[in-house]
């Protein structure tokens, strides 16, 4: 008898890119996620719930390319389609303030609640915890959407929610990263009324995210590791100015916010394999993408600010309706520009390198790469498969206190070796090693 593969196959070959596609489609809520010694979060199934139907398999964006995400790519797989461009912020000065950047993603959501265009919004919110975690909401209200600001660079299975959208007939909005519209691609293919739940897609551009382990390597930088439920932020733009630095805290306590820099000093030891051998950093599935407003000029560079790409004629319409329901202040921008500043180019050549160095270790690619590797020139480079291996030796590590000790340890070597020859970084260093003995002080 022939049992169909299902998603633990896809673990294995570290191919899962926590989309919650897989959960989503599963009508017998067997799929249920699990986080690993190295921070990922993986599926995994209840085998007495199982029918062993497949479908979690067919689903999967690594396995099956959708038919959306297969047309998309055939016009331009790195950039995606652009009907007009902006820059602006939030009207509302509430979501504006609270915001990461601009406040554009939930200024939308708001106007589209409260012309009934959708019932709810999917959005992330990081939880208060010990340790602190995201969770992913149908967020209905002013107070919600407030809830889910700011960035949150982890894995975070979205779509995974759905199950509640199907049972509750909702029209949603969903927020999300590329990774997830092209889990939503696949659904279309097998559940087309379940797809049609979403109303609008809204993209945010994703360079990569970092394993659940970065949490804790970043509260434990802080000092405040035993000291019970937390709240954190991985930006906060009022500390001290936007883009922000990482902020975390107990509740109704002054908060620990960490030296400029110390987010993206570890960024590449928690990235996860995965992400390495994503094309798509522009979210081109999205109805609307927003990012940072890298390289454009006259930004608000100490509150922040908001570029917008509209992609289609959904995404236009809901953009204009939302400047003329005051919701939006927004001027034109240029996707030329906007593209350059997130750096579209060194990403497409990085993005074949990781692709052609998970090829040679021997290592399926998920099924998108045979219709992309001819769109970018291959530039042969042997650090491409030293970083991969060591994001694939992320669970490998006995337990995460000694996963966290390594990263210490390249941490330390990284800032001794660059201090002594950026004065800039030097000072950084000096900045950490105060902050780190005020926090012992305090302790």
């Amino acid at each position: 008898m022939n049992i169909p593969s299902d998603i633990s196959t896809v673990v294995e070959k570290m191919l899962c890119c926590t989309c919650g596609a897989c959960a989503a489609i599963c009508r017998q809520e067997a799929i249920s996620y699990k986080e690993t010694v190295g921070g990922h979060l993986f599926p995994v199934i209840d085998k007495v719930r199982c029918t062993a139907c497949g479908l979690c398999y067919k689903v999967c964006p690594s396995v099956n390319v959708g038919t959306d995400l297969l047309n998309a790519i055939h016009t331009s797989p790195f950039e995606g389609t652009s009907l007009e461009c902006h820059v602006g912020k939030a009207a509302d000065s509430e979501v504006y303030l609270n915001s990461q950047s601009g406040g554009i993603v939930s200024a939308l959501l708001l106007h589209l609640l409260e012309t009934r265009k959708i019932e709810a919004a999917v959005v992330s919110a990081m939880a208060q915890g010990n340790p602190p975690r995201p969770v992913v909401l149908c967020a209905e209200s002013k107070e919600q959407i407030l809830s889910a600001q700011k960035s949150k660079y982890c894995p975070i299975p979205a779509l995974e929610i759905l199950r509640e959208v199907r049972k509750r007939n909702l029209p949603v909005a969903l927020v999300g990263l590329p990774c997830h519209f092209h889990g939503l691609s696949s659904i279309k293919d097998i559940d087309e009324a379940l797809f049609q739940q979403v109303k609008y897609k809204i993209g945010l551009v994703c360079d990569r995210v970092m394993t659940y382990g970065a949490i804790d390597y970043l509260i434990k930088q802080s000092g405040l590791a035993t000291q019970g439920t937390l709240n954190f932020d991985f930006r906060d733009k009022a500390h001290p100015q936007y883009p922000g630095n990482v902020v975390i805290g107990k509740p109704g306590k002054e908060s620990t916010v960490l030296p400029d820099g110390t987010r993206n000093r570890i960024k590449n030891a928690f990235t996860p394999a995965r992400c390495r051998i994503c094309f798509d950093k522009m979210n081109i599935l999205a109805d609307i993408t927003v990012c940072d407003p890298h390289g454009l000029k006259d930004i608000d560079r100490r509150n922040g600010e908001s570029a917008v790409i509209v992609r289609t004629q959904k995404g236009r319409k809901s953009i204009r309706e939302a400047v003329l329901g005051k919701h939006l202040h927004l001027r034109k921008a240029d996707y030329n520009e906007i593209t350059k500043g997130q750096k579209i180019e060194r990403k497409r050549r990085e993005w074949r390198g990781y692709v052609e160095a998970w090829r040679g270790l021997g290592m399926d690619l998920p099924a998108i790469s045979a219709y992309l590797t001819g769109t970018t020139e291959y530039m042969p480079d042997d650090s491409y498969k030293k970083i991969l291996k060591s994001c694939l030796a992320l669970d490998a590590y006995a337990s995460r206190e000694i996963l966290m000790a390594s990263v210490d340890d390249l941490v330390k070597k990284s800032m001794f070796d660059k201090k002594n020859r950026d004065p800039f970084t030097s000072r950084i260093w000096q900045s950490l090693k105060m902050n780190i003995h005020r926090i012992k002080k305090a302790l």
